[in-house]
């Protein structure tokens, strides 16, 4: 089952990954996979300015800026690899002959 689960967030990372292709390439421009921050605000923008707003005011100040703002900025497309990838790296392996 554990592969299921990591093959269906393998093959969610790559049709993000191609997504990002044809809206990129397709247009002419280079190739560049699409922030969570982009993607967030264009598909939800009332929820985006409402967690943004209330992560600005979690925590001490010098939060937002070096730590929101980069995880807000890593590709979409990593967050599942980075799941499938460590669905697959902790996976049960089978004993080994001998």
């Amino acid at each position: 089952m554990r592969i299921v689960v990591m093959v269906a967030f393998a093959g969610l990372a790559l049709w993000r990954a191609w997504i990002d292709w044809q809206a990129t390439i397709g247009e002419g421009y280079a190739f560049r996979l699409a922030s969570i921050d982009r993607v967030f605000a264009e598909n939800a923008p009332g929820s985006h300015a409402k967690v943004v707003s209330i992560l600005q005011n979690f925590g001490p100040d010098w939060l937002w800026d070096p730590v929101f703002t980069t995880l807000f900025s890593l590709p979409l497309a990593l967050i599942p690899a980075l799941i499938a990838g460590i669905l697959w790296v902790t996976r049960p392996r089978g004993r080994g002959r001998g």
